[in-house]
């Protein structure tokens, strides 16, 4: 059976993901140990007032990398550091905010900490999610990713 998410469960899920999906191609640009493309899966969980989390298996591909560090957009929020630092497997990121499309503050005092190598990654997350202009509610998340393949699956094609 499957319940429906509320809103806000939407918000804070969807800013994870423009979190993670900003940090991995970052960390890719890395020059000391890039993330290496290929079939990744991650696990992530977070909390704000409520807990929740995830699982994913993406395809991250040289030209998805490249566009997201050329112009780091996502489906729902864009978002920006004041400072980052990615040396020797740590990566560090700090003085973040995320937008919706619309220009909506939606994420604010966003910090990432973890560390990386070329086939996996963690990372630790605090934000406040934005409830109302200058309100917000303390939350955390974190992310495990590794990469499980060189190669991405082919996806079937419609009708056969």
């Amino acid at each position: 059976m499957r319940f429906a998410i509320p809103s806000p469960t939407h918000r804070i899920a969807g800013a994870l993901g423009a979190l993670v999906g900003l940090t991995l191609p970052r960390l890719a640009a890395a020059q000391d140990a890039p993330i290496l493309p290929g079939y990744w899966e991650s696990s992530e969980s977070y909390s704000v007032l409520f807990s929740g989390g995830g699982h994913d298996r993406k395809c991250l591909t040289k030209p998805l990398i490249q566009k997201f560090i050329a112009a780091p957009s996502l489906k729902r929020y864009d978002c920006t550091y004041a400072s980052r630092s990615l040396q020797g497997g740590r990566a560090e990121f700090s003085g973040g905010a995320c937008y919706s499309h619309k220009g909506r503050k939606v994420l604010s005092g966003v910090a990432l900490r973890g560390t990386f190598s070329p086939e996996s990654f963690h990372l630790d997350a605090r934000f406040d999610l934005m409830v109302s202009a200058g309100v917000g509610l303390p939350g955390s998340a974190s992310i495990d990713a590794r990469r499980i393949s060189a190669e991405c699956p082919v996806e079937p094609t419609p009708g056969r």
